[in-house]
């Protein structure tokens, strides 16, 4: 061979071994980016996992609290609802011992005006019959002293006149003027009488004025006041709790050399339902909400709440709900009739 071939075949040597040489530092970097790759993929699956998890525990946190907080403001509610239901208790029974009171009283007074009209009625008619006991006493004595006075007149007239006409005269004489006398006391014995009977009758209906009166100041019977309403317990929404993460929610484990296009699904997924939480919950339901439910169902409401049953532990959590029953509200208060 020449050397020309030697040459030639030399440099084809060194350009083969030249090109593997390059070709293997090209497959050392490749498997080196490969195994970096794969190791940044590894660590990130590992982190958005772990990133995962932490949403789903601060979801799962978030919606224990706001139920929490519910039931917090629940019972101030609650506690708040029974303070004013005693309250009112309180100022309807004052005001129905109050009315009681002052109907009692009203009678007794009623009573009593009505047993000073009859003894300031019997009083007057006494002095009336007495007035006209004392003025027939006093007819009857003139009545005596005009016949007294007749008998000595006509005693008088017979000694004096003697017998025949002139003394039958003057007996007439004395006898006709005692019976003007007499007819005069009676006169006057009848008028006495009559007055009597008119006074008595004015007596009696002043009588009636007095009794129409005091019945007009008699207060009417306050009867029984009506008792507040028991307030019904505040009604609670009751939240779920996320379901449990599955190995979907996380997506495939990287594989060495395929490309990874991590989207979490577990934290779009939880933002939705923190946000459709946080925005359809309802505050805690007022009285004039309880819409076709039955009064029933509130007011021995459960006052436990269970949040188990798959939707991870809530042993440490106490929901207990302090305001306690409602149903004893009445026998713990005395209501007034």
């Amino acid at each position: 061979m020449g050397i020309n071939a030697i040459l030639g075949f030399g440099g084809a040597l060194l350009g083969y071994s030249g090109q593997k040489s390059a070709a293997s530092a090209a497959a050392a970097r490749h498997n080196e980016m490969i195994e970096k790759q794969y190791e940044y993929n590894t660590q990130l699956y590992d982190m958005q996992k772990e990133k995962s998890q932490a949403d789903w525990d601060e979801a799962v946190r978030n919606i224990t609290k706001k139920q929490a907080d519910e039931l917090k403001l629940a019972a101030y509610k609650d506690a708040n609802a029974l303070d004013s239901y005693n309250y009112g208790m309180q100022i309807r029974n004052m005001k129905q011992d109050s009315l009681n009171k002052q109907f009692l009283k009203s009678k007794e007074l009623n009573k009593k005006q009505r047993a000073f009209n009859t003894i300031g009625a019997s009083l007057a008619k006494k002095s009336q019959q007495r007035a006209l006991r004392e003025a027939t006493q006093r007819l009857i004595f003139q009545n005596q002293d005009a016949i007294l006075k007749q008998m000595a007149a006509k005693g008088e007239a017979i000694v004096k006149g003697g017998s025949g006409r002139t003394a039958g005269k003057v007996v007439q004489a004395t006898i006709a003027d005692l019976g003007r006398t007499q007819s005069a006391l009676a006169e006057s014995l009848m008028s006495a009488q009559t007055n009597t009977r008119a006074a008595n009758l004015n007596i009696d209906l002043k009588k009636a004025i007095a009794d129409k009166n005091a019945d007009a100041n008699l207060m009417l019977d306050p009867g029984t006041l009506p008792v507040p309403p028991v307030p019904y317990k505040t009604l609670v929404t009751e939240y779920d709790l996320p379901r449990e993460l599955e190995d979907f929610d996380f997506g495939p484990e990287p594989i060495k050399g395929a490309q990874m296009t991590y989207t979490g699904s577990w934290a779009n997924l939880g933002a939705g339902i923190l946000n459709s939480l946080a925005n359809s919950s309802p505050g805690p339901a007022q009285n004039n909400a309880i819409g076709a439910f039955s009064s029933s169902d509130f007011m021995n409401p459960s006052t436990n709440y269970n949040f188990t049953g798959g939707m991870g532990d809530f042993s440490g959590v106490d929901w207990t709900n302090s305001i306690g029953d409602y149903s004893s509200l009445a026998g713990s208060i005395s209501v007034q009739y």
